[in-house]
C-alpha cells in the first residue's frame, strides 16, 4: 500500500472524523476535511491530494458531483464518491461525471482501502497513457511526410499536420 494523501469532503462532522480515523489507521495521510464544494476546491489548490473522497450531498452551492467535475477540470485529481445516496438519478449523474469510484455508506474499512488503491492506480495508468499519446503525436506531427491512420472500416481516425495540409482538411472533418 502507498502512503497517499486523501482529502475528505463531507459535511457531517462525525462521519468525516470517522473516515479520517479509518484512513489514518490504514496508513493514508489526510490532507484535510472540507464541508462544502467551494472549500474543497480551495483545499485541493493548496494541498494537492492524491485522491478525494467526496460526499454527494454537501452544504453550499455546489453538490459533490458538480465539485468533482470542477476538480477534474481544474486539478486533474481522482475523485471517489462516498455517499448514502444510491437512487438511479444520482448514480447516473455520478457515472456521467466519469470519476473513479462510488462507495455507499455505511462503508467497510477494507472497501475504502481497495477503492482508493484501485482509483489511484487507474488514474496513474490513464495519466501515463495520455502522456505517451501526446509524446507519440508530437513525434508523428513533426515528420515531414503526410501520415493518415484509419480504422477497420476505412474511416480516417488521425492525420498528422502535413497530411492535413496536403488534403486541406482535418482529421475531424
Amino acid at each position: 500500500m502507498n502512503n497517499y494523501s486523501v482529502l475528505i469532503v463531507e459535511d457531517e462532522r462525525i462521519v468525516a472524523k470517522d473516515i479520517q480515523t479509518t484512513l489514518i489507521k490504514q496508513g493514508y495521510q489526510v490532507a484535510g476535511i472540507a464541508s462544502t464544494g467551494e472549500q474543497a476546491l480551495e483545499m485541493i489548490a493548496v494541498h494537492r491530494p492524491d485522491v478525494v473522497l467526496m460526499d454527494i450531498k454537501l452544504e453550499g452551492d455546489l453538490d459533490g458531483i458538480e465539485t468533482a467535475e470542477r476538480v477534474k477540470n481544474l486539478y486533474d485529481v481522482p475523485v471517489i464518491f462516498l455517499t448514502a445516496f444510491s437512487n438511479t438519478g444520482i448514480v447516473e449523474r455520478a457515472k456521467l461525471s466519469n470519476q473513479y469510484g462510488y462507495i455507499l455508506k455505511p462503508f467497510q474499512e477494507r472497501e475504502i482501502q481497495i477503492v482508493i488503491e484501485m482509483a489511484v492506480y487507474k488514474f496513474q495508468a490513464e495519466k501515463s497513457l495520455r502522456q505517451n499519446k501526446e509524446f507519440i503525436s508530437a513525434i508523428v506531427d513533426s515528420i515531414g511526410d503526410g501520415i493518415i491512420a484509419t480504422n477497420d472500416r476505412g474511416e480516417v481516425t488521425y492525420m498528422n499536420v502535413f497530411a492535413e495540409q496536403i488534403l486541406q482538411r482535418t482529421s475531424h472533418d
